[in-house]
């Protein structure tokens, strides 16, 4: 029974770590806003790896460093 909470434990952690890593509320469609971001990602070492429209028509930037991934979604 223990394994099943310990289990349940690391599925919550891991559902939570993803939920933390998608980023909205910005107005990503502003082109000051847009460059700020990527260029604030770049100085602290993110490299934008895929910018995209999602099927709601939001625009989703994708960074990477060093094996992490941050998402931001245009809201």
């Amino acid at each position: 029974m223990k394994k099943h909470y310990f289990l349940l434990l690391l599925l919550l952690m891991f559902v939570n770590l993803q939920a933390q890593d998608s980023r909205s509320g910005l107005d990503l469609t502003k082109g000051d806003v847009l460059k700020c971001l990527v260029d604030t990602a770049k100085s602290d070492g993110w490299h934008l790896i895929k910018a995209y429209y999602d099927p709601k028509g939001k625009l989703v930037l994708i960074f990477v460093k060093d094996g992490q991934t941050r998402t931001y979604i245009s809201r």
